[in-house]
């Protein structure tokens, strides 16, 4: 019997990246597709915009157009900054407040030296705007040292980060948006703790196993016994709960 189905893997790249996606497909429903062929495409990096405009009705595809506006880190604050700007009432723009003030290069290099030049205790931390894994961070304390090249944003520092064994540390949570006419968000519930190969001491900017949390710079830690520290929500859990916390409250935040 023919499958009733076809899949594509989009362009051309390492047969191993798409090893996940075939292996869960019943070879009994779903045959191989091509390009103008598909029922559901699974792509590793953004497809062309004529991909979008060519699926057929009740076709899946494992992006969504324009997602930059979310995995962009310029983009992003955009996004959540005009969210924020439309917010109803105060009570929803206090809760779209979590983030950082950010300064986009170089159109807000002005605004950043205004902002040091009134808050000279601020730290800053410097990003390039579309690389990811930590690569191309640094944390300064001079707003004067941050770059005027549109590559660039920059950001207040937190410079007292709740700490976990005297470490900065992050969480990484897993949400699926399986549509968005209607929208449908999936957060898993598990995750994990990523923490610094190093504990956290203020000042000392230029020792980045210090102050940032990425495993890939913190893998190049000699110096540590254990470089890349992960632990599991269970055991952050537990020592939230230690220290007179409320674990389920800041789940419940992270949440909304």
């Amino acid at each position: 019997m023919t499958p009733a189905k076809t899949c594509w893997t989009g362009a051309r790249k390492a047969p191993a990246q798409d090893r996940f996606f075939i292996d869960a497909l019943d070879e009994g429903l779903w045959s191989k597709g091509d390009c103008d062929n598909w029922d559901t495409c699974w792509a590793t990096g953004m497809p062309a915009a004529q991909v979008f405009k060519s699926v057929k009705p009740g076709a899946t595809i494992n992006h969504i157009p324009g997602n930059n506006a979310l995995t962009v880190k310029s983009m992003l604050y955009q996004t959540l900054s005009r969210a924020r700007g439309l917010a109803p009432s105060p009570a929803m723009r206090d809760r779209l407040s979590f983030f950082p003030m950010t300064y986009l290069m170089p159109s807000d290099y002005r605004a950043l030296q205004s902002e040091a030049f009134h808050n000279p205790h601020k730290k800053w931390i410097i990003k390039p705007k579309r690389l990811s894994r930590g690569r191309g961070i640094s944390v300064e304390e001079d707003a004067g040292d941050a770059p005027l090249d549109s590559k660039w944003l920059v950001q207040d520092y937190l410079s007292n980060p709740h700490l976990y064994d005297g470490r900065k540390y992050v969480l990484r949570l897993y949400v699926m948006i399986a549509g968005v006419e209607p929208l449908r968000v999936y957060l898993y519930q598990d995750g994990f703790v990523k923490l610094a190969s190093e504990p956290y001491r203020e000042g000392d900017y230029d020792n980045l196993y210090a102050h940032l949390t990425n495993p890939d710079v913190n893998a190049l830690n000699e110096d540590a016994a254990e470089p890349v520290i992960v632990h599991s929500f269970e055991t952050y859990r537990i020592k939230l709960q230690a220290e007179g916390r409320h674990p389920q409250a800041s789940f419940l935040e992270v949440s909304d």
